[in-house]
């Protein structure tokens, strides 16, 4: 009942958003991880997941910018000034949400995106994702990946983290 439904007018991330109000109203308290596989799913060639790439990326954008700029959080700027982005209709804004815990969650975005972008050899798109991030939002480990792929998109050129890839 907190949290409320679906959005209907996400098509791509609409469970994603879902689990983001979860996390926003609960907290990771209560949650537990576990090695376990709960459940597996295939990619295939007429997936979203698969086909759709660019979209679930759009998609994400326009649903953290609509969280940056319904909560009032600094972070909406930068969304602003980077991408071509657009609120989400019908975007449920919940109380009492810590702004906190809203950054580290946009930072975490930028990360995670960053981390995507790198693995798919698009280096400047990684790059952009990277200066946005505030390290001050990110734990340890985190921000040792976030230092790690700065130093690679740095000095590991393209060509030769193509090479490594294959090798492996």
């Amino acid at each position: 009942d907190k949290m409320g439904l679906l959005n209907p007018s996400l098509h791509f991330i609409m469970d994603r958003e879902w689990w983001i109000r979860y996390l926003l109203l609960f907290g990771l308290n209560g949650i537990k991880k576990v090695d376990d596989v709960f459940v597996n799913f295939r990619i295939h060639n007429n997936s979203k997941t698969n086909s759709f790439q660019d979209d679930f990326v759009k998609e994400a954008l326009n649903l953290y910018y609509s969280i940056a700029s319904i909560y009032n959080v600094p972070e909406a700027s930068k969304f602003e000034k980077y991408f071509k982005i657009s609120l989400i209709p019908e975007f449920i804004k919940l109380p009492n949400i810590s702004t906190d815990l809203l950054q580290k969650s946009l930072h975490y975005f930028w990360l995670h995106q960053g981390n995507i972008s790198y693995a798919h050899d698009d280096y400047k798109t990684a790059a952009l994702f990277l200066s946005l991030i505030n390290v001050e939002f990110l734990q340890k480990e985190d921000a040792q990946l976030y230092f790690s792929l700065k130093n690679r998109i740095k000095f590991l050129p393209p060509f030769l983290k193509k090479l490594i890839n294959r090798i492996r």
